[in-house]
Protein backbone atom coordinates (compact mmCIF):
# COMPACT_ATOMS: atom_id res chain seq x y z
CA UNK A 1 0.00 0.00 0.00
CA UNK A 2 1.16 3.48 -0.77
CA UNK A 3 1.61 4.94 2.67
CA UNK A 4 -0.27 8.00 3.81
CA UNK A 5 1.54 10.31 6.18
CA UNK A 6 0.87 9.12 9.74
CA UNK A 7 -0.97 12.35 10.58
CA UNK A 8 -3.51 11.77 7.80
CA UNK A 9 -7.20 11.69 8.63
CA UNK A 10 -9.34 9.11 6.85
CA UNK A 11 -13.04 9.67 6.24
CA UNK A 12 -15.35 6.68 6.37
CA UNK A 13 -19.01 5.80 6.62
CA UNK A 14 -20.19 5.56 10.22
CA UNK A 15 -21.31 5.06 12.84
CA UNK A 16 -18.88 2.92 14.79
CA UNK A 17 -18.86 -0.74 13.73
CA UNK A 18 -20.32 -0.10 10.28
CA UNK A 19 -18.74 -2.42 7.71
CA UNK A 20 -16.61 0.53 6.58
CA UNK A 21 -15.45 0.99 10.15
CA UNK A 22 -14.60 -2.70 10.47
CA UNK A 23 -12.33 -2.42 7.42
CA UNK A 24 -10.79 0.72 8.89
CA UNK A 25 -10.12 -0.99 12.22
CA UNK A 26 -8.62 -4.05 10.52
CA UNK A 27 -6.36 -2.35 7.99
CA UNK A 28 -6.01 1.34 8.92
CA UNK A 29 -6.08 1.40 12.71
CA UNK A 30 -3.00 3.64 13.00
CA UNK A 31 -4.73 6.60 11.34
CA UNK A 32 -7.07 9.22 12.69
CA UNK A 33 -10.56 9.06 11.24
CA UNK A 34 -13.87 10.89 10.95
CA UNK A 35 -17.28 9.30 10.43
CA UNK A 36 -19.72 10.58 7.83
CA UNK A 37 -23.33 9.60 7.20
CA UNK A 38 -23.19 9.75 3.40
CA UNK A 39 -20.68 9.16 0.65
CA UNK A 40 -21.13 12.62 -0.83
CA UNK A 41 -20.13 14.14 2.53
CA UNK A 42 -16.95 12.03 2.52
CA UNK A 43 -16.09 13.13 -1.02
CA UNK A 44 -16.75 16.79 -0.10
CA UNK A 45 -14.48 16.50 2.96
CA UNK A 46 -11.74 15.04 0.77
CA UNK A 47 -12.15 17.85 -1.75
CA UNK A 48 -11.97 20.62 0.86
CA UNK A 49 -9.06 19.07 2.77
CA UNK A 50 -10.90 18.17 5.99
CA UNK A 51 -9.62 14.61 5.43
CA UNK A 52 -6.62 13.37 3.46
CA UNK A 53 -8.05 9.99 2.38
CA UNK A 54 -11.40 8.25 2.10
CA UNK A 55 -12.47 4.63 2.56
CA UNK A 56 -15.24 3.99 0.04
CA UNK A 57 -17.25 0.88 -0.87
CA UNK A 58 -17.26 0.37 -4.63
CA UNK A 59 -18.56 -3.14 -5.22
CA UNK A 60 -20.63 -5.87 -3.62
CA UNK A 61 -20.56 -9.44 -4.91
CA UNK A 62 -24.37 -9.64 -4.77
CA UNK A 63 -25.38 -6.16 -5.99
CA UNK A 64 -22.44 -5.39 -8.26
CA UNK A 65 -20.74 -2.04 -8.67
CA UNK A 66 -21.68 1.00 -6.64
CA UNK A 67 -21.72 3.18 -9.74
CA UNK A 68 -22.14 6.56 -8.06
CA UNK A 69 -18.99 6.01 -5.99
CA UNK A 70 -16.98 4.75 -8.95
CA UNK A 71 -18.10 7.70 -11.09
CA UNK A 72 -17.18 10.19 -8.36
CA UNK A 73 -13.73 8.64 -7.96
CA UNK A 74 -13.15 8.80 -11.73
CA UNK A 75 -14.64 12.30 -12.16
CA UNK A 76 -12.51 13.75 -9.36
CA UNK A 77 -9.40 11.87 -10.58
CA UNK A 78 -8.80 10.39 -7.15
CA UNK A 79 -5.80 8.16 -6.63
CA UNK A 80 -6.46 4.61 -5.40
CA UNK A 81 -3.98 3.72 -2.68
CA UNK A 82 -5.31 0.28 -1.80
CA UNK A 83 -8.15 -2.19 -2.20
CA UNK A 84 -9.69 -4.15 0.68
CA UNK A 85 -12.28 -6.93 0.72
CA UNK A 86 -14.61 -7.81 3.57
CA UNK A 87 -16.78 -10.92 3.87
CA UNK A 88 -20.27 -9.81 4.88
CA UNK A 89 -22.39 -12.05 7.12
CA UNK A 90 -25.75 -10.70 8.23
CA UNK A 91 -27.65 -11.66 11.37
CA UNK A 92 -30.95 -10.79 13.02
CA UNK A 93 -30.50 -9.13 16.43
CA UNK A 94 -32.89 -8.15 19.22
CA UNK A 95 -32.61 -6.32 22.55
CA UNK A 96 -34.03 -9.19 24.63
CA UNK A 97 -34.36 -12.79 23.47
CA UNK A 98 -37.65 -13.40 21.67
CA UNK A 99 -38.70 -15.88 19.02
CA UNK A 100 -38.46 -14.91 15.38
CA UNK A 101 -42.25 -15.25 15.10
CA UNK A 102 -42.65 -12.39 17.59
CA UNK A 103 -40.69 -9.93 15.42
CA UNK A 104 -42.92 -7.39 13.70
CA UNK A 105 -40.44 -4.66 12.65
CA UNK A 106 -36.90 -4.96 11.33
CA UNK A 107 -34.46 -2.07 11.08
CA UNK A 108 -32.11 -2.53 8.15
CA UNK A 109 -30.07 -0.68 5.56
CA UNK A 110 -31.81 -1.15 2.16
CA UNK A 111 -28.89 -3.15 0.73
CA UNK A 112 -28.78 -5.49 3.75
CA UNK A 113 -32.56 -5.92 3.46
CA UNK A 114 -32.21 -6.84 -0.22
CA UNK A 115 -29.38 -9.28 0.54
CA UNK A 116 -31.67 -11.25 2.90
CA UNK A 117 -34.80 -11.60 0.76
CA UNK A 118 -35.05 -15.41 0.83
CA UNK A 119 -35.10 -15.36 4.62
CA UNK A 120 -37.27 -12.24 4.99
CA UNK A 121 -39.96 -13.59 2.67
CA UNK A 122 -40.70 -16.25 5.28
CA UNK A 123 -41.60 -13.56 7.86
CA UNK A 124 -44.50 -11.15 8.19
CA UNK A 125 -42.52 -8.02 9.13
CA UNK A 126 -42.22 -4.32 8.34
CA UNK A 127 -38.94 -2.91 7.03
CA UNK A 128 -37.81 0.26 8.80
CA UNK A 129 -35.02 1.86 6.78
CA UNK A 130 -31.75 2.70 8.55
CA UNK A 131 -28.81 4.60 7.06
CA UNK A 132 -26.31 1.79 7.77
CA UNK A 133 -26.14 -1.66 9.31
CA UNK A 134 -24.68 -0.37 12.56
CA UNK A 135 -27.20 2.49 12.61
CA UNK A 136 -29.95 -0.15 12.40
CA UNK A 137 -28.77 -1.42 15.79
CA UNK A 138 -28.74 2.07 17.26
CA UNK A 139 -32.27 2.56 15.91
CA UNK A 140 -33.29 -0.73 17.51
CA UNK A 141 -31.87 0.37 20.86
CA UNK A 142 -34.03 3.52 20.68
CA UNK A 143 -37.15 1.49 19.88
CA UNK A 144 -39.44 1.06 22.90
CA UNK A 145 -41.25 -1.99 21.58
CA UNK A 146 -40.37 -5.59 22.41
CA UNK A 147 -41.06 -6.95 18.93
CA UNK A 148 -38.42 -5.14 16.86
CA UNK A 149 -35.16 -6.48 15.47
CA UNK A 150 -32.29 -5.29 13.27
CA UNK A 151 -30.06 -6.77 10.58
CA UNK A 152 -26.34 -6.25 11.08
CA UNK A 153 -22.93 -7.89 11.41
CA UNK A 154 -21.31 -9.72 14.33
CA UNK A 155 -18.99 -6.97 15.51
CA UNK A 156 -21.72 -4.36 15.79
CA UNK A 157 -24.17 -6.75 17.48
CA UNK A 158 -21.52 -7.67 20.05
CA UNK A 159 -20.52 -4.03 20.57
CA UNK A 160 -24.10 -2.98 21.36
CA UNK A 161 -24.75 -5.99 23.63
CA UNK A 162 -27.62 -7.36 21.56
CA UNK A 163 -28.77 -10.94 21.05
CA UNK A 164 -28.63 -12.83 17.75
CA UNK A 165 -31.78 -14.82 17.15
CA UNK A 166 -30.91 -15.85 13.57
CA UNK A 167 -27.46 -16.13 11.98
CA UNK A 168 -26.24 -15.89 8.39
CA UNK A 169 -29.58 -14.79 6.97
CA UNK A 170 -28.03 -13.39 3.78
CA UNK A 171 -29.15 -15.05 0.54
CA UNK A 172 -25.63 -16.08 -0.52
CA UNK A 173 -22.91 -17.41 1.76
CA UNK A 174 -20.24 -15.76 -0.40
CA UNK A 175 -20.97 -12.06 0.07
CA UNK A 176 -17.92 -9.82 -0.38
CA UNK A 177 -17.79 -6.02 -0.40
CA UNK A 178 -14.80 -4.29 -1.99
CA UNK A 179 -13.53 -0.99 -0.56
CA UNK A 180 -11.02 1.49 -1.94
CA UNK A 181 -8.76 3.83 -0.02
CA UNK A 182 -8.56 6.96 -2.16
CA UNK A 183 -6.90 10.34 -1.90
CA UNK A 184 -6.40 13.46 -3.95
CA UNK A 185 -3.43 12.92 -6.26
CA UNK A 186 -1.46 15.66 -4.52
CA UNK A 187 -2.12 14.28 -0.98
CA UNK A 188 -0.29 10.96 -1.30
CA UNK A 189 3.39 10.29 -0.96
Amino acid sequence: MTQLPKNSIIGTLGPKFSFHDIVRMEYLEDYQYLYYERFNAIFSALQNGAIQAALIAIKNSIHGNINTNQKTITKNKLKVLNTFELHIALHLAVKSPISVNQVKNIYAHPIAWNECQHYLQTLDVNHIVSSSNSQALKDLLSDNTANSAAISGDEAILHYGLHKIEENIQDKASNITTFLLVTQKNNSQ
